[in-house]
């Protein structure tokens, strides 16, 4: 799971960014149209200073990432085929709950055939 949140952190991951309508709206219309998250997970924000080293004033410091899955939710019935059809999606928001980037997970490593199956599903 470790693996799963570094891949939102880092700026070169692997796996790609879907385009989606639902990017900067928030998470409750993405779930209410394609069913509930797996996990959440709340990342920590890095406290920044400014050059006389006082901290910047900053809102809420909570970003989460969403774990979402095609498996056993509405958005199935829109995949043709079997389970090996399954999106796995890893949901970046912010702390106003506005989605901020949405990223195709594969566990087996065929990211393109991922991202593939999740823009098939996800508008």
């Amino acid at each position: 799971m470790a693996f799963l949140v570094a891949a939102c952190q880092s700026a070169g991951s692997q796996n790609p960014r879907i385009k989606s309508e639902y990017l900067g709206k928030p998470t409750a219309e993405f779930f209410g149209e394609y069913g509930p998250p797996n996990h959440v997970i709340g990342m920590k924000q890095e406290l920044k200073t400014d050059s006389t080293g006082r901290l910047i004033n900053q809102t809420d410091p909570k970003e989460l990432v969403y774990y979402w899955s095609s498996i056993n939710r509405k958005s199935i019935s829109k995949l043709p085929g079997s389970a090996s059809n399954t999106c796995n999606l890893a949901i970046l928001t912010s702390a106003e709950g506005k989605i901020l980037l949405i990223e195709a997970q594969d566990e087996g490593g065929d990211i393109a055939a991922a991202k593939e199956r999740c823009e098939a599903i996800i508008d």
